[in-house]
């Protein structure tokens, strides 16, 4: 993806500790306003007050702003009050969404003027955060799906810039997701699982790029095949007829193929039985799995 450079200079920027309350002083003209910001875990509450003499007189406008957040919500990064070169008073907020599958990074700025607000989203694996981090994401912005504008461009580079979000591709975005929904859907699957639940897998990730360089075993319409993809090891059948991918099973790629459980191969026992033949150590084992009504047995 093009790096975007922000059009817009910071001229300052005002940072407060987290508390429960955040408050900021301003100027428009001669003018000045105060700002106060309060946070919960579903949205910034923004209200307005205006100075007259030696008082603070609310001017009764209150402005929601919601979070995008379907997990437990956090607030890594400090609220900020920045002023762009355009003349207009902007609050900065993030927040960090953590679900059990992935994390989301995001960050906004709020108008003071016109009440509106722009926000960017990083989502995708959450990794171990190095030292003095408070997390770290794998993962792609929704910087694509973004309105053109000087503000999102801002945010953008913010993004960008950030040691804390790692960039991959679409194609492994996708892997994962793919990866991360089969493991889900299968926790019992090294274990004790009789029945699998199989995956749609499509053309345009690196799944299938793997699967096309594999050796596959053939039976009819057919093909089966073993591949190492972002960590994982899995298996991946194509109907090459209907064109279409199963991911049948995955987990977590060999080690150390000399003492680790090792998914050496696949290959067809008849049209809906495929077998996954495995080492560990100097002695082999084998499942069976059932490709019309997705039974395992060990």
């Amino acid at each position: 993806m093009r790096r975007i450079v922000s059009v817009l200079l910071l001229i300052c920027v005002s940072v407060l500790s987290f508390s429960q309350d955040f408050s900021y002083d301003y100027k428009q003209g001669k003018k000045k306003y105060r700002s106060t910001v309060e946070r919960s875990d579903s949205l910034f509450k923004v209200n307005y007050f205006q100075q007259k003499g030696k008082k603070w007189k609310n001017t009764g406008e209150e402005v929601l702003i919601p979070l995008s957040a379907s997990g437990e919500v956090s607030f890594p990064d400090s609220l900020a009050l920045h002023t762009l070169n355009n003349g207009k008073n902007y609050i900065f907020y993030s927040y960090l969404d953590t679900c059990p599958s992935e994390q989301s990074y995001s960050i906004g700025l709020y108008d003071l003027e016109d009440y509106s607000y722009h926000m960017l989203s990083f989502s995708g694996k959450a990794l171990k955060p190095k030292d003095g981090e408070a997390f770290r994401i794998e993962g792609l912005s929704s910087t694509a799906f973004a309105e053109p504008c000087p503000e999102v461009e801002y945010l953008d580079s913010l993004l960008r810039s950030d040691s804390r979000l790692l960039e991959i591709s679409q194609e492994d975005m996708k892997t994962d997701s793919y990866i991360s929904w089969w493991l889900e859907s299968n926790p019992d699957a090294l274990k004790k699982a009789r029945t699998i639940e199989f995956g749609g897998v499509s053309d345009d990730c690196s799944i299938y790029t793997a699967f096309k360089k594999a050796k596959k075993s053939e039976k009819g319409k057919l093909q089966a095949a073993v591949c190492d993809v972002r960590g994982y090891t899995v298996v991946v059948v194509r109907n090459t007829k209907a064109k279409s991918n199963l991911l049948v099973w995955a987990e977590p790629q060999c080690k150390n193929k000399k003492t680790d459980r090792f998914l050496s191969s696949v290959y067809f026992e008849n049209a809906n039985s495929l077998v996954l033949f495995f080492y560990k150590g100097k002695s082999t084992f084998k499942y069976r799995i059932n490709l019309a009504n997705r039974t395992i047995s060990r």
